[in-house]
């Protein structure tokens, strides 16, 4: 087979850059924002004036129609540590400053995080009225959400149904002793 070129021609090519498509410019850097930008900006923003205040009052009358409708699942209660100064007692290398006043002790005890708990723990929110009813309620507990009072429950005599009762009158409620009170 014959080599087109041969050894004794050298090979000349030429190499050039694609031609730029139609439309299509060379790339640059952005250029820095200019005041042609921002009035551009404010144009846009005049123009769909109205379309931003409907959306926007839109969205304000959803939020106060839902938190209307929406009642909250919490309840919050804060208290406020404020460090007073120590009243002439500085701390000794041994021994530091108190850390709380004795009457901070109490408040800091008696707050709902340290006492909820405990309460829920050891089911001091239940008043038992017959020591042999005790075993019934080993497994009774609180839910998320729950209605707060005294309340009684008594048993059908057929031993199906139970009635739960508020002692106020708010609340009463009747099912079959299967169900969830």
């Amino acid at each position: 087979m014959a080599n087109p070129v041969g050894p004794e021609q050298p090979m000349h090519m030429e190499v050039t850059a694609a031609p730029t498509p139609v439309g299509v410019e060379p790339y640059s850097s952005p250029a820095p924002p200019s005041v042609a930008t921002l009035t551009r900006v404010v144009s846009s923003l005049r123009r769909f004036r109205w379309v931003i205040t409907g959306l926007t009052l839109l969205g304000l009358g959803a939020g106060i129609a839902a938190t209307r409708i929406i009642k909250p699942d919490y309840a919050v209660q804060a208290t406020i540590w404020i460090e007073t100064p120590s009243q002439g007692r500085a701390g000794t290398p041994i021994q530091g400053e108190e850390l709380l006043a004795s009457k901070a002790w109490l408040e800091l005890l008696t707050t709902f995080k340290v006492l909820d708990p405990v309460v829920q723990s050891r089911r001091l929110f239940l008043t038992i009225g017959d020591e042999a009813d005790r075993p019934l309620f080993t497994e009774f507990d609180l839910s998320g959400r729950f209605l707060p009072g005294q309340f009684e429950l008594t048993i059908e005599k057929d031993g199906r149904g139970y009635q739960l009762k508020q002692r106020n009158g708010i609340y009463a409620e009747a099912g079959n002793l299967a169900d969830s009170v």
